[in-house]
């Protein structure tokens, strides 16, 4: 059928197909499959997705049975997906999204115990050439919080490596990152909600970035009716290409 269909007229009603769609139909033939799987589709795909704001996720805890829920909405209609971990136990927390991929943490994992002593943060983005996924982690640990000295470490795991690296922290100010909040993952940098330490009396919120290209921090000041709210008050998300305090 596609030899009756220009190429570019193909691409424009490919690109506005659910992704299981598309997984399903590169199976279709091999000039499908080498369509679908190209890069330049795939970016293509998920610029069109971005245009998509009618399909939220919303995540509920049911206390009768000590389990979260998550529930996509697409328009008026309601589904429940099911949850990627397989215990109840421990705290399970988003920790952000990126080109519609969510990445989610259970700190219930064995894997966390050696952060037992120290404040952690997570990240999540993409790689602006190579579109490879990252997870950026940062550590710190609490005898150096009382030394000033921050971050401990900073370590990133990028899809397909299977293990963490240490980096430098360039750049990185004299701010935490609050742990316990959502991040936003806006024109190639992820952004946090952090606070000044060096602030003796009173609050400094503030924004935190971590550029995934040059791997470098930077600090993004809020308006000033913001600045002296409290962590608890304050929330951080991406609203297309902006970022949303």
């Amino acid at each position: 059928m596609s030899d009756y269909i220009p190429t570019e007229l193909l691409v424009e009603i490919l690109v506005r197909l659910p992704v299981e769609s598309l997984i399903r139909f590169t199976s279709v033939c091999k000039t499908w499959h080498s369509l679908i799987t190209s890069p330049s589709f795939i970016a293509k795909h998920l610029n069109h997705s971005k245009t998509n704001t009618e399909n939220f996720l919303i995540t509920t805890y049911t206390f009768i049975d000590n389990r979260e829920c998550y529930l996509l909405c697409r328009g008026d209609e309601f589904t429940e997906l099911e949850s990627p971990f397989s215990t109840s136990l421990g705290q399970k927390r988003i920790v952000g999204n990126c080109n519609g991929l969510l990445c989610m943490v259970d700190t219930s994992l064995s894997s966390y115990i050696i952060l037992w002593f120290a404040l952690f943060v997570l990240g999540f983005g993409a790689h602006p050439t190579t579109h490879e996924y990252v997870l950026v982690l940062i550590v710190y640990e609490k005898a150096d919080i009382e030394l000033g000295k921050f971050p401990s470490k900073v370590e990133l795991y990028t899809q397909g490596t299977g293990s963490w690296r240490s980096i430098a922290t360039v750049g990185h100010p004299h701010h935490i990152a609050h742990f316990n909040c959502l991040q936003a993952f806006v024109n190639g940098a992820i952004h946090w909600i952090a606070f000044d330490r060096r602030v003796v009396n009173g609050q400094s919120s503030l924004i935190m970035l971590f550029n995934m290209g040059s791997q470098a921090f930077s600090v993004m000041m809020m308006r000033a009716a913001l600045v002296s709210q409290s962590l608890l008050c304050l929330a951080i998300m991406s609203y297309g290409e902006l970022v949303a305090v």
